[in-house]
């Protein structure tokens, strides 16, 4: 559910202000967005830059990120329930900011990063006009690009418009020079974009000082030990200073660049999901009165039908059809495919492509609001259907004819004999799957066109590459359950997502429907 976004002020430790570990940046503001893979190190690194703004020694290091905002989730899942905006003022007057972002490839669910990439793009909405940077932080010890890691770098180069590259840096946590793996030179094509953007090592003494205060406190450890301790506590500390002045420097001669790219690429590519779910339904339709159609003129043409036997069959190709069309503003409606409620129409809550918010908000759930809130599993009150099955479209459910063409109608009520009859139906039929392709053909060119656009914003240029990483990602999830001996249910909720993205990518592949 998207809620406002938490603003932590961070202050100096015991409210004393000291100069800056750091140098000072010559900007009097400076505003960072963090984000990147699940159990990367975002919250722990902007702790450490909060430490160090405040000039805290190693000694002094502590968490400070918000509590109340981490998840309790294992590592392979977010720690970090919502974007958090964490505001540093230093002792010399600079306001730092730093937009602090759910973790994505999140073990919950490709849904669940939908979920953390429409809170990002509300906190932007909501506190940033402009950016600075934005820092992708990864785990540089993993000894090759990891499925997970591709696939949040695929999504992050969704998320982004190509407006941005000099704004983009890496910051490779977990690891230093001699004991990094990961090179952006080795990238993949499909990145080929963020290959030639700066990167920083960082080893964070903010995890070793931990360590060193749990052993501090045991009398059994020996004075040797913990002074060794000290010592490399000591030189993590001078390593990450120094590392961390030169991206202070970048950041400074980074010219800074306003946010409403980003949220216009978000929109745009909201935009194409929700069309891509519509024009998916129609051509369903679409294809099924062609294989009427089909079947129509293959009995035509062979074997004798009475007259009656062929009006029926032309009655029942004409009879009402759903169909979704477009609304100027979004509504709340079920995507249940035998279901074709419109559940609330106008919806007054803000836009949101999780059914979590929509059942926990949207007044079809009323009976779900406040203290009883369930999420995806609420009841519709129009339908019936849980949560789950609803979306914001700007798309309604209406029920259309599917009218017979006047010259079909001319043809068939002259129709003296079985033959002229049929000799009339064929001509249908032949119109039909004419139409019938050329709309199918019109739908993608309409979704490809959205496509081209995005893809003239965005990162990557490469939307369908999306979906292809989604797919991946996800078989290899399916793998690593399969493997674990997950219960037969969550492997076929796999299935289902998989097959979701598949049909998505057959939609946008012209070969599909060519020459059919």
């Amino acid at each position: 559910m998207v809620t406002s976004t938490p603003v932590v002020y961070i202050k100096p430790p015991k409210g004393v202000p000291k100069p800056s570990a750091l140098q000072s940046p010559r900007k009097n503001e400076i505003t960072i967005l963090l984000i990147g893979e699940t159990g990367s190190g975002k919250t722990a690194f902007m702790s450490l830059l909060a430490n160090l703004f405040h000039g805290c020694d190693p000694l002094e290091l502590e968490e400070m990120n918000d509590k109340a905002n981490e998840s309790g989730h294992n590592k392979t899942q977010s720690q970090t329930k919502d974007a958090t905006l964490y505001i540093i003022n230093t002792s010399t007057g600079i306001k730092i900011r730093i937009l602090d972002t759910p973790g994505l490839a999140d073990t919950k669910g490709l849904k669940e990063d939908e979920v953390h990439k429409e809170r990002i793009n509300h906190a932007i909405q909501s506190n940033l006009k402009y950016i600075d940077a934005v820092c992708i932080l990864a785990n540089g010890t993993v000894e090759r690009l990891g499925m997970a890691t591709e696939y949040t770098l695929n999504q992050i180069t969704k998320m982004f418009p190509y407006s941005i590259i000099d704004n983009i840096g890496f910051i490779f946590t977990h690891c230093d020079e001699f004991t990094r793996h990961v090179k952006l030179g080795d990238l993949p094509e499909a990145l080929k974009a963020i290959r030639s953007s700066r990167d920083w090592v960082i080893q964070n003494p903010l995890a070793y000082n931990k360590s060193y205060r749990e052993l501090a406190g045991d009398p059994s450890i020996a004075a040797t030990l913990l002074k060794k301790g000290r010592r490399n506590l000591r030189d993590s500390y001078e390593a990450a200073v120094e590392k961390l002045n030169d991206w202070v420097g970048w950041l400074d001669s980074r010219k800074i660049q306003p946010t409403h790219e980003i949220l216009r690429l978000y929109q745009m590519s909201t935009d194409i999901e929700t069309q891509m779910s519509a024009t998916w339904q129609r051509i369903a339709r679409l294809s099924k009165e062609r294989e009427e159609a089909k079947k129509l003129e293959h009995d035509l043409n062979g074997a004798k039908m009475s007259k009656k036997d062929v009006e029926e069959r032309i009655k029942a190709q004409t009879e009402p059809t759903w169909e979704t069309v477009e609304t100027e503003e979004y509504n709340t409606i079920c995507i249940e495919p035998t279901c074709h409620s419109n559940c609330h129409i106008s919806c007054s809550i803000p836009f949101s492509l999780d059914g979590a918010t929509l059942g926990n908000c949207c007044s079809a759930f009323p009976a779900n609001w406040g203290s009883t809130a369930r999420g995806l599993a609420a009841e519709c009150t129009e339908c019936g259907h849980t949560a789950q099955e609803h979306r914001h479209h700007y798309h309604k459910h209406e029920k259309k004819p599917r009218p017979i063409p006047e010259e079909t109608k001319e043809a068939l009520r002259s129709a003296a004999t079985s033959e002229q009859t049929a000799a009339a139906a064929l001509i249908f039929a032949e119109q039909r799957i004419k139409t019938s392709n050329a709309d199918i053909q019109k739908a993608q060119a309409t979704i490809r066109g959205l496509i081209e656009g995005y893809n003239q914003l965005a990162l990557s240029h490469d939307f369908v590459g999306h979906i292809r990483s989604a797919i991946k990602m996800l078989q290899a999830h399916k793998s690593n359950l399969e493997t674990e001996g997950a219960a037969e249910g969550d492997i076929q909720l796999i299935d289902q997502n998989i097959e979701q993205f598949q049909c998505k990518l057959d939609l946008l592949q012209e070969k599909r429907e060519a020459g059919r």
